[in-house]
């Protein structure tokens, strides 16, 4: 399993760093930054427009700002689907990518990990409890969109009893967290998971 740090060069390119780690693993030869520049849809991080009022994308649609930044803010599970499904029409890839959302944990394992796929899963950073921040309002629709902090992306690798392994791109190759914390980082970010096979 490989293994990308996102420490030095993208401070908030945890989803592209964790999506490139599930590439590489299934034979795709692509680095992180073909990913970014030429599949990763990105658009405006919150910010105050002429009337004070704090607009931006939609992190269901693209990802908000930059993955190079540290003022990037990320992305949701469709954004790195859409990212995938174009690298690899564009590769001629027989492989496949997936949207997983609303599977438990235990059933990525069966049905992925322990058949020898690893799974993108969205959580938060150390497994941190999830919690409601930034509200801004949504620039093409007006509707209002809460952020949930921190907000992290990391490979699912394998579990032991207690614990969930990952390959972290914060952090490094099969980090253990306990399987309570993960539990509840994933369900707070909306149980969000891709695969590609």
């Amino acid at each position: 399993m490989p293994f990308l740090d996102q420490r030095e060069k993208y401070p908030t390119g945890c989803e592209s760093v964790t999506a490139v780690m599930a590439l590489q693993y299934i034979g795709v030869d692509v680095t992180v930054e073909e990913f970014i520049d030429d599949y990763l849809p990105q658009g405006a991080a919150p910010y105050e427009d002429d009337e004070g009022e704090l607009v931006g994308d939609s992190p269901w649609e693209v990802f908000l700002g930059s993955p190079y930044e540290e003022s990037g803010w990320g992305c949701y599970a469709p954004v790195i689907v859409q990212a995938v499904e174009k690298l690899l029409a564009d590769r001629d890839s027989s492989r496949t990518v997936k949207d997983l959302t609303g599977i438990s944990l235990d059933r990525l394992c069966q049905d992925y990990v322990f058949q020898g796929t690893p799974v993108m899963v969205w959580a938060t950073i150390d497994m941190e409890e999830p919690v409601p921040s930034t509200q801004y309002l949504l620039q093409d629709t007006g509707e209002s969109f809460t952020w949930m902090y921190p907000l992290h992306c990391l490979l699912l690798t394998g579990e032991t009893q207690d614990c969930y392994l990952f390959n972290d791109p914060l952090v490094g190759k099969d980090v253990a967290y306990s399987k309570e914390q993960v539990e509840r980082a994933y369900q707070g970010i909306g149980m969000q998971a891709v695969v590609v096979q």
